[in-house]
């Protein structure tokens, strides 16, 4: 539940501040699992093989034929998680944000600001103003990011949401001692590319920023940094170099989890 993840157990980090950046880790990592499930409904319902557009639902017209239309009414977690789009305008949720889009899109009446069409979700969490990263707190963020990727892998794992690999590959960080965070941080690297051409660009980093943004205001500064060549996106090499892995522990094995 939303909640599970929000408020991981104790044994999770011995430090307040670090429980919370964990879980909102977490919540971005497994943000997009209940969407990509298929929608459950009859053989006769039509709306059963419609695929609709971010923000739309499927709705049957007079003729019993189904069509996209805006959602409606968002349905609301118990814990609702807000979201602070790049016109830093605070919406409800990711949700409420799409449906606006939709609605001014389609020029509906209920649209409240047309300029949203061109906005994006740029970090979970209300609205705020972002400090400047220090060069002190810019050296130890990627300590602090690689021992938050072991233990996301570990919780997942935890959780049975790992693949069979996957699992194995927490099993042998564990064995690895000092260095356990040397598989975790290739495994998100490999998860992030979603495209499978072995360069992360700035979309796909999305569930990275989005729930550590608002939280560790480095975020963005240190991702950017890591592009050393600013070809807008960051390979694997460049990945491992910016969390402090050795150019020999840099292994490019994305194909095992894919396998």
């Amino acid at each position: 539940s939303l909640y599970s993840l929000l408020f991981p157990s104790p044994h999770l980090s011995s430090s307040g501040s670090m429980k919370w950046y964990f879980a909102l880790l977490i919540v971005g990592l497994l943000a997009g699992l209940s969407s990509a499930q298929e929608k459950e409904g009859s053989n006769n319902d039509p709306c059963a093989e419609k695929k609709c557009g971010v923000g739309y639902e499927c709705d049957l017209d007079e003729d019993e034929k189904a069509s996209c239309v805006c959602i409606r009414r968002c349905e609301h977690d118990t814990i609702p998680l807000q979201i602070c789009t790049t016109q830093n305008v605070t919406y409800d949720s990711e949700c409420d944000f799409h449906r606006q889009q939709c609605l001014c899109n389609t020029r509906n009446e209920e649209c409240l600001d047309s300029s949203v069409r061109g906005a994006k979700v740029d970090y979970f969490g209300a609205c705020k103003e972002l400090v400047q990263c220090t060069s002190e707190e810019m050296k130890e963020f990627p300590v602090r990011m690689r021992e938050w990727l072991f233990l996301v892998m570990e919780e997942l794992d935890r959780r049975n949401d790992l693949t069979g690999k996957a699992h194995d590959w927490v099993e042998e960080a564990k064995r690895m001692g000092e260095h356990k965070w040397v598989l975790p941080v290739i495994w998100k690297f490999c998860d992030l590319d979603v495209s499978h051409n072995r360069d992360i660009d700035w979309d796909e980093l999305f569930p990275i920023t989005a729930p550590l943004k608002p939280m560790e205001h480095c975020t963005v500064s240190f991702l950017k940094g890591c592009d050393s060549n600013n070809n807008g996106n960051i390979s694997l090499d460049e990945w491992g170099v910016c969390l402090g892995l050795s150019k020999d522990e840099i292994d490019d094995r994305c194909y095992e989890l894919s396998n």
